[in-house]
Formats: C-alpha cells, structure tokens, sequence
C-alpha cells in the first residue's frame, strides 16, 4: 500500500481480526450501499 503516492512508504496492511469476522464487515457495508465512501473511475460510469 502506498505506492501511488509519491514519497509515501509502503506498507503492507493486513487485517488481524479473522477471515469471517472481515467478511461481515465487508457484508455490512455492501448492505449499506457503500455509506461513506466514494466510489468512481470506469466502473461507476458504465454502470
């Protein structure tokens, strides 16, 4: 992570809180319709 902001260093960020634990906050914020984030680029265009 980092590598496309120049002068940022890398590092690597790994989740400690356990596979099923991270796949329902993944779950969670899918149900909200992604509340709080921005989301954009080709994707969201030809959506």
């Amino acid at each position: 992570m980092g590598a496309n902001i120049p002068g940022k260093p890398r590092v690597c960020m790994v989740y400690l809180g356990g596979a099923p634990a991270y796949r329902k906050i993944c779950a969670d914020v899918e149900a909200k319709d992604y509340e709080g984030f921005t989301l954009g680029g080709s994707a969201a265009r030809s959506a």
